[in-house]
């Protein structure tokens, strides 16, 4: 066996399928036989070894290497002493362009996965290349095609393929696309796209956009029906969606009065957990405008896990943001039929002021409704949870024709779980709002709360919580008033293949329970279709999340004699 060695600083990070990457350093270098290697000096150095080949040539002038006959080269990171190998009839490395090739297969096997494709040319100078008849397998997503390409920026490009987060063999959902882009914040965009449900043609999309942290919505147009808009079409749109900024578009058009909905975009503007979800909490906030630190704390009755990592969901974050509705249905647990409208609304939201980013943790193996065991975690490197908002804009409310400017602040603080034995917690929050309008009024509100929540397996959860509101000053609004005193909400999930959820909120003050909601799922391993309904609103929503990726199971793959599309 020969070997030849390579150093090089500086490689930088590598995506977990790159089989191109590991050729981005310096010229190689043939160690010479029978001498010992001289040592390194100066920064930790990655290296890659030819660990076997049956011819071996290099020009001692330029460092150009080939090699051929069942060729291994493994490379080794020095920051985390992970090793890549890769397996190749034949490699050859041209030291003064900075050119690597392979004319046969080529096998890439990393912990996270594998890479097979044919003819690979890769530049080492400027990170570009390509590598023909692709399949990358990980334990995040699969995608096969015609060609895979490294562009300089750091994305890769897949041409002519298919792609999917599923790791069954018989996917849930696959999408088949003229192009593919991965990006380094781990979104995938696709052009000229068609969407399947197993093997069955949902749509043909222009473009469609996942996140492989948050999942994404559904492909197609969704029906629905509530008392503001009657029978509507909901149309979901993400054109812009990385690891710090979403664009959002919500758009139902009805039979009653002009489309209504929502553009919003949100930009992280300090520093965030290296893995991050994309910023997604503004739409739930502004449409429930009064909802309880709780409800922040828990999911709601069902759960499509925009955040399937507690850490993650919790991690420091600053994020600005600007919100334009026109007509959207706000909740309010006095008036059922208030719409408003924001021209627009900008502000900033800071998450967990107090705690500090940690190591992320695997995703669950096993999906469940909702988080119930997440009543139990603690908030991650915090004492305790702390968010601030604030915000200013212009706002309409219909049906009373109210208008006026707002400066809105809002804080909420919620103490850690006091565990009482092993599956049941004690909570305690408070939440405060003052807002100051362009009339001239000032109005606020203060709300502590406490909840108790019952885990009796990690796929079932029973809550109940009791919230108190009082107020002061003057609103022109109805929407952003206290409307009920004293309430009660009360809690039961069940998670599994086939999972449901059921929530009733009830005002003490007048012996009443005043909404309630339930949900009916079917759980996949990468996507949930389900029904919900909504009490007070008489709302009936059609579920369909695609849902992030769970890890794979190692997978074992031979290098083919020929990799087929």
């Amino acid at each position: 066996m020969k070997r030849v060695h390579r150093s090089a600083t500086g490689v930088g990070s590598l995506l977990p399928t790159s089989i191109l990457a590991i050729l981005a350093a310096t010229p190689v270098y043939a160690a010479q036989p029978g001498k010992p290697k001289q040592p390194e000096t100066g920064p930790q150095r990655a290296q890659i070894v030819v660990e076997h080949a049956s011819h071996l040539h290099q020009d001692l002038v330029t460092g150009s290497v080939t090699a051929t006959g069942n060729v291994v080269v493994e490379f080794t990171d020095p920051t985390d002493n992970s090793v890549t190998t890769l397996t190749t009839p034949d490699f050859a490395y041209n030291a003064v362009t900075g050119v690597a090739t392979s004319n046969g297969p080529v096998r890439i096997q990393r912990s996270e996965g594998t890479f097979l494709g044919d003819h690979m040319v890769y530049n080492v100078k400027t990170r570009e290349g390509s590598v023909e008849d692709a399949i990358v397998e990980t334990d995040y997503f699969r995608m096969r095609g015609q060609k895979i390409t490294a562009r300089s920026d750091g994305s890769y490009v897949l041409t002519n393929g298919t792609f999917t987060t599923c790791i069954h063999a018989h996917p849930d959902y696959h999408v088949k696309a003229h192009t593919l882009t991965v990006t380094p914040g781990k979104v995938i965009v696709a052009r000229d796209v068609t969407f399947y449900a197993g093997s069955t043609t949902l749509i043909t999309l222009p473009s469609y956009k996942i996140s492989l942290h948050a999942g994404g919505g559904a492909p197609t147009p969704l029906p629905g029906y509530n008392t503001t808009d009657g029978i509507f079409v909901q149309v979901h749109r993400t054109p812009i969606l990385t690891q710090h900024q979403n664009l959002d578009l919500n758009l139902r058009v009805n039979f009653r009065h002009l489309p209504t909905g929502d553009v919003s975009y949100e930009q992280d503007i300090a520093g965030t957990a290296k893995d991050i979800a994309p910023p997604s909490d503004l739409l739930y906030g502004a449409n429930n405008p009064l909802r309880s630190t709780m409800s922040e704390l828990n999911p709601p009755v069902y759960s499509d896990y925009a955040a399937n990592d507690f850490n993650l969901q919790f991690s420091p974050r600053s994020t600005a943001y600007a919100l334009v509705e026109n007509r959207e249905y706000v909740y309010n647990r006095s008036y059922n039929n208030l719409v408003i409208s924001r021209f627009p609304e900008v502000g900033i939201r800071v998450t967990n002021i107090l705690g500090h980013n940690l190591p992320v943790s695997a995703p669950p193996d096993n999906r469940i409704l909702g988080s119930a065991e997440g009543a139990l975690q603690r908030i991650p490197g915090a004492p305790l949870l702390l968010n601030a908002r604030a915000s200013f804009g212009y706002l309409r409310e219909d049906p009373t024709g109210a208008q006026a400017g707002r400066l809105a602040l809002r804080l909420r603080a919620a103490s850690q779980p006091f565990l009482i034995g092993r599956r049941i917690s004690f909570r305690v929050a408070a939440s405060g709002w003052l807002n100051l309008y362009t009339t001239g009024s000032i109005y606020n509100i203060l709300s502590p709360e406490a909840e108790i929540d019952y885990v009796p397996t990690r796929t079932s959860r029973f809550a109940a919580a009791y919230r108190y509101l009082s107020d002061a000053g003057r609103t022109p609004f109805l929407f952003d008033r206290r409307d009920v005193r004293n309430e009660l909400r009360l809690m039961y999930q069940v998670g599994g293949p086939w999972a449901f959820g059921i929530q009733s909120f009830i005002d003490l003050d007048h012996s009443r329970a005043y909404d309630g909601e339930l949900a009916v799922l079917r759980n996949f391993d990468c996507m949930q279709i389900g029904l919900s309904y909504r009490l007070r609103s008489k709302q009936v929503n059609i579920i369909f999340n695609l849902l992030p990726p769970t890890a794979a199971r190692e997978r074992q793959l031979p290098i083919p004699e020929k990799v087929k599309r």
